[in-house]
């Protein structure tokens, strides 16, 4: 899995560290996919990528949750996938600021 971040915005909130944008690269360039406002956390020294999630509120329990919006189908995946793109955007973050300087 080649994964690239075009994009990173920086929110705390919480665990919440930011929103960043990825495009998954294909050997055919046609079938790369982009998925727009990923989360990135970091808590207790572990860091992790999810997907993107729709907010909503729930009535019953009055709070505030979370669904998903897209999911791979198997789970090895989402987790291959939160590693690939910690080491993306690790790697934006180290561009962007090596051309502030």
């Amino acid at each position: 899995m080649t994964i690239e971040c075009l994009k990173f915005k920086q929110f705390t909130s919480g665990s919440l560290r930011g929103f960043a944008d990825f495009r998954i690269h294909d050997t055919n360039p046609s079938k790369s996919q982009d998925f727009f406002r990923c989360a990135y956390f970091s808590k207790d020294g572990k860091r992790w990528i999810l997907l993107p999630s729709t907010e909503y509120f729930d009535p019953e329990t009055n709070e505030k949750k979370y669904s998903r919006a897209i999911s791979f189908v198997e789970k090895e995946r989402n987790s291959a996938f939160s590693t690939y793109a910690l080491k993306a955007l690790d790697k934006y973050v180290s561009d962007q600021s090596s051309k502030d300087t």
